[in-house]
């Protein structure tokens, strides 16, 4: 068995191979179209998409950007700089930024069955 290359990803890929285990995409060109669709379509609005990969049920979810462990770190450090007065210009920032971060999160779509991902608006 010998292996060939993928024209979409570069990866190795069996020659015997319709379609590429790496990146999805149909090797013979029979459906080289699908390649570019996402998991699931963006739903209009008040309306709930559907997983392209098991037609199951998509449910809102949100996530936080960033670690909370690193947020109160910053916060944490910072509240301690400005207390000691000596680096209160440094420290200060860093709370602003910490608060900042605090309120940032992501929106997306998670299948409920399989746990295919789609980005939200």
């Amino acid at each position: 068995m010998g292996t060939k290359s993928c024209p979409f990803c570069a990866e190795d890929v069996l020659e015997e191979a319709i379609k590429c285990k790496h990146c999805g995409s149909m090797l013979d060109g029979s459906a080289a179209q699908q390649n570019e669709a996402p998991v699931a379509s963006q739903p209009k609005k008040g309306k709930t998409p559907t997983c392209q990969h098991c037609d199951g049920e998509m449910a809102k979810k949100t996530k936080a950007k960033h670690s909370r462990l690193l947020v109160l770190f910053l916060g944490v450090v910072g509240i301690i700089l400005i207390v000691t007065v000596v680096a209160w210009f440094i420290g200060l920032p860093m709370v602003l930024i910490a608060f900042i971060m605090l309120f940032g999160t992501k929106k997306f779509w998670k299948c409920k069955n399989c746990g295919a991902v789609l980005e939200r608006a």
